[in-house]
């Protein structure tokens, strides 16, 4: 008894699929998209030196917010195209879950950043399956 398949599983190929998520995220970084960059209140400082330092992002297309002011991260996030949360040293996640799942109400793309050993990836922004990567890998996407 029971209904019998046809076929398998078809193998998915993760190299093509991570190399079409890239391309996509290329194509938003030359449209000129506004980029929404958010973190907890604890790692604040290191998003904005990576931030200052890099020669990629227009600052004039970003906005950064933190958990210290929520209502604004909110309101950013209605004219920004992309969001990107960024970790390092916190061990919290309830604002970045919270901006995880308004992004993915509003179907904005999300990326998590994590910078260092010690980064945690917020567990909505892996339940909705943002691409991971680290600071190179994001200035690489968006020098494009």
């Amino acid at each position: 008894m029971g209904g019998g398949g046809s076929g398998g599983f078809s193998r998915i190929d993760l190299t093509e699929l991570s190399a079409a998520a890239n391309d996509r995220l290329r194509k938003l970084a030359e449209t000129g998209t506004r980029i929404l960059f958010v973190s907890e209140t604890d790692d604040r400082k290191l998003l904005d030196k990576s931030l200052q330092a890099s020669k990629v992002f227009d600052m004039s297309k970003i906005s950064v917010h933190d958990s210290s002011n929520p209502a604004g991260a909110t309101e950013a996030l209605q004219s920004s195209s992309v969001v990107i949360g960024f970790t390092s040293s916190t061990a919290k996640e309830d604002f970045l879950n919270a901006i995880a799942e308004a992004a993915t109400r509003t179907k904005k793309q999300g990326i998590h950043v994590g910078v260092g050993e010690s980064a945690i990836i917020p567990s909505k922004m892996k339940a909705y399956r943002w691409p991971s990567m680290t600071w190179k890998e994001l200035e690489k996407i968006f020098a494009a």
